[in-house]
């Protein structure tokens, strides 16, 4: 029988690594995928311009446009976005079986938005923790508490 390939993805809305497991001969997991997304730390002064756009109503009237979305939220769409498009690549290709996926509660909500229905039926596991801060070596035990809490049977969301 063949071992079950996990991708762990540890993610907020500014960078990402993706582990998979099982460990190698060391007992490390190695980094699948490794993302940047430096819009995703800007603040808000920094994404969107001084003023609203304007334009002209009927007669001389004119008025300011507020944006639709929070330039925040657009950001954490366009970067969950690109997260989800090589999460689907990798699972069309057969790289991995299950999906752990390990983020803040608020990124988390956003990829979800984000997954076609056939990359969640991947999603063995989630949980809501801030861990992009972390080296490598640092996430190794981390990630052995994920995989061992994970059942076969039934998804976890924690």
């Amino acid at each position: 029988m063949a071992q079950t390939i996990d991708w762990i993805l540890v993610a907020d809305r500014c960078k990402a690594r993706i582990l998979q497991s099982p460990q190698d001969s060391n007992g490390h997991f190695s980094v699948a995928a490794a993302f940047i997304h430096p819009a995703g730390k800007l603040h808000r002064g920094q994404t969107e311009s001084d003023a609203p756009g304007r334009f002209s109503l009927q007669g001389n009237a004119r008025t300011a446009s507020e944006p639709h979305e929070d330039p925040d939220h657009h950001e954490a769409r366009k970067f969950a976005g690109e997260l989800c498009d090589h999460l689907e690549r990798g699972s069309e290709q057969g790289l991995f079986d299950r999906l752990i996926v390990v983020c803040p509660p608020r990124f988390l909500g956003v990829l979800r938005e984000r997954m076609s229905p056939r990359l969640q039926s991947r999603v063995a596991g989630e949980f809501n923790q801030e861990l992009t801060h972390l080296s490598d070596s640092q996430l190794q035990s981390h990630v052995v508490q994920f995989l061992s809490a994970i059942s076969t049977s039934n998804p976890i969301r924690s």
